[in-house]
């Protein structure tokens, strides 16, 4: 495909789940193609009025994706004419046109297979599980909900902020931008970097009766509450590494990469994060992060150099503490 760039988006992130592209309208003859550029290194190369030759494009209902698979060479540079630019103008890219829309739904037409656009419920919350943490040293906090309102009951789940709620069972809350996920061969409710929360008084709201037959999510392993972690011991600081993160809610706190956020590519973040590489006295070694490192340290961890932090854990030794550890990473730290 040969075409001249017309209109380029801003930024785009993919469903609100932290992949983010840019679109391009590429004119191809008298045709217009909606192309989706996920390379972040290729966004700036990517400019108006360029024309590109692709290949490799992997062709959806209403657009192209360009992968990595994909390949690109810049022709020459091209001035559209002036009923060209007036089309440009009034093209609105198809993602832009639904990112942010949530409709009010209850929760069984929120769960329907047929729904597109993000829903907005208001339920009743019926159980809820504790706080679970993956991802790169435990930095995305995960919680489950079971919730209910007058037509349906489904498992809903939160991620980082929203997470961190403090939930009761009994809870009426108000939640915008879920979408239906199939997880476990069950339907349920999952957020979005764009959901919000909002716990509100509805008098009207009629529970389920889930006590005669209960739903099969409460008793998914989700919910279980988990034993007390075992006891482990610091005695040695292999290194330390400070270093500058990206603030995009939706890039999960991603470490830069070569002045850059691999994920939204932005460069303009200062705020800075670190890990540390800890030998236990069992032999094992494990890779602690910053929210782990102040439980560890009982204060706040210097983050401005290696020098700094390395001396300060070190100033801390033997440090004594329960965690559950998988892969090299702790979860579940508690200070003794």
């Amino acid at each position: 495909m040969t075409g001249t760039i017309v209109k380029k988006s801003e930024l785009i992130n993919s469903n609100n789940r932290g992949h983010f592209f840019i679109a391009l309208a590429l004119l191809d003859g008298s045709d217009i193609k909606i192309i989706h550029l996920f390379n972040a290194h290729l966004h700036e190369t990517f400019s108006l009025h360029r024309t590109v030759a692709l290949k490799n494009l992997i062709q959806r209902q209403e657009h192209f994706l360009f992968t990595k698979a994909s390949k690109s060479s810049f022709i020459k540079l091209f001035k559209p004419t002036e009923q060209q630019t007036k089309l440009a103008e009034t093209l609105v890219f198809p993602d832009q046109k639904s990112t942010n829309q949530s409709t009010k739904r209850t929760i069984s037409e929120a769960l329907l297979k047929d729904v597109q656009s993000r829903s907005t419920i208001t339920a009743k919350v019926v159980k809820v599980s504790p706080v679970k943490r993956v991802k790169e040293g435990g930095s995305l906090a995960v919680r489950a909900l079971g919730i209910a309102d007058n037509e349906g009951i489904s498992k809903l789940v939160l991620f980082q902020q929203n997470a961190e709620k403090i939930f009761e069972e009994g809870d009426v809350i108000n939640c915008s931008n879920l979408y239906c996920k199939t997880y476990r061969n069950r339907k349920q409710l999952t957020s979005l970097a764009s959901t919000e929360i909002e716990f509100v008084q509805d008098d009207n709201l009629l529970l389920l009766d889930i006590t005669s037959s209960p739903p099969q999510f409460l008793e998914d392993p989700d919910f279980n509450t988990l034993p007390p972690p075992p006891l482990h011991t610091v005695d040695e600081v292999l290194f330390t590494d400070v270093y500058i993160i990206c603030t995009n809610a939706s890039c999960h706190r991603k470490k830069y990469q070569r002045g850059t956020c691999p994920n939204c590519a932005g460069t303009s973040s200062t705020e800075s994060s670190a890990r540390a590489s800890l030998k236990l006295s069992d032999g094992k070694q494990v890779t602690v992060f910053e929210d782990n490192l102040k439980v560890l340290l009982g204060e706040q961890p210097i983050i401005t150099t290696n020098d700094e932090l390395l001396q300060q854990i070190i100033e801390a030794l033997p440090i004594t503490f329960e965690a559950d550890i998988r892969t090299n990473t702790l979860s579940r730290v508690v200070k003794k």
